[in-house]
């Protein structure tokens, strides 16, 4: 009875051995297949392209020297369109060469005399001896000629308008992006792995 018993006994211990060293075996098989599954988002770069928050995915922002306008002020001018006429000073008319300024000339029909070779009043200047000028109409003043009475000569950089193109961004009012560089995206963490590529399974 006591040998049936030992013998049981180092049956069970065998089996029990057996049953453990089997499970740490199929443990360790398992741990040694996990293997690394790419992410699908990021194709294992753990990076996604996102929206350039900056240039709001269009590549482009304003000109920070026009402000989006495509023009800046004229430098030649200072955004004036022209500068003071140098001929008139401004005034847009110039004296009248006809009669000096006066608005009237010497009346060619008595020689300044008032009255006629007969000794009667002039019927033309009536007396006076003299006649109102025809060129200025008697103002002693005409348009200039320089500046057709403007007062200005109108900039020929600028063509009067006092604005010339953008020279930052050639006349378009918008430049690239320096965040994405004019892509309208950059990258970013993916989300779906956390930067990491992938996961182990």
């Amino acid at each position: 009875m006591g040998r049936h018993y030992k013998w049981l006994k180092c049956v069970f211990i065998i089996v029990i051995t057996l049953t453990m060293f089997s499970c740490k075996s199929r443990r360790r098989h398992v741990i040694h297949h996990k293997q690394f599954v790419e992410c699908s988002r990021c194709s294992g770069s753990g990076e996604v392209l996102v929206v350039c928050t900056i240039c709001e995915g269009a590549g482009t922002v304003n000109c920070s020297d026009c402000y989006g306008s495509g023009t800046e002020e004229c430098t030649w001018c200072w955004g004036q369109g022209g500068e003071e006429c140098s001929d008139c000073d401004g005034s847009g008319r110039e004296e009248c060469s006809w009669c000096w300024g006066e608005g009237y000339e010497e009346c060619s029909w008595c020689w300044g005399d008032g009255v006629d070779s007969w000794g009667e009043i002039c019927t033309r200047c009536h007396g006076s001896g003299h006649i109102r000028c025809d060129y200025c109409n008697g103002y002693g003043y005409i348009r200039c000629s320089s500046c057709y009475g403007r007062g200005y000569e109108i900039c020929d950089t600028c063509n009067g308008s006092g604005k010339v193109e953008c020279s930052t961004c050639d006349g378009h009012g918008k430049v690239y992006c320096s965040v994405c560089d004019g892509s309208g995206s950059i990258k970013a963490k993916c989300p779906e792995c956390d930067g990491q590529g992938g996961r182990i399974e």
